[in-house]
């Protein structure tokens, strides 16, 4: 299964950790709007990243770890793909 996190700052990075460690995660994408950190995050654990958008777009699921005020706009985004959003 291909997972999408969105936001790399200090909750995304205890979640990508513990995404990593899943046996049915096939792989990891992760989105920041701050690409820079999605990228380093992503070389640190082994995972991919990719523009907020993009991650959306390609991930099988999606789990929000960004600033509160982007959950709404962020869920809303991932329901209306049909995908499950945590």
């Amino acid at each position: 299964m291909r997972i999408g996190l969105l936001g790399a700052g200090r909750i995304g990075r205890l979640h990508a950790g513990v995404l990593m460690s899943l046996d049915d995660v096939d792989q990891l994408v992760i989105g920041d709007p701050i690409e820079a950190r999605a990228r380093s995050l992503a070389a640190d654990l082994g995972a991919r990243s990719a523009a907020v958008d993009d991650v959306i777009a390609q991930a099988d699921a999606i789990v929000i770890a960004a600033a509160t005020d982007a959950h709404p706009h962020l869920t809303r985004k991932g329901l209306a793909r049909g995908i499950p959003v945590f």
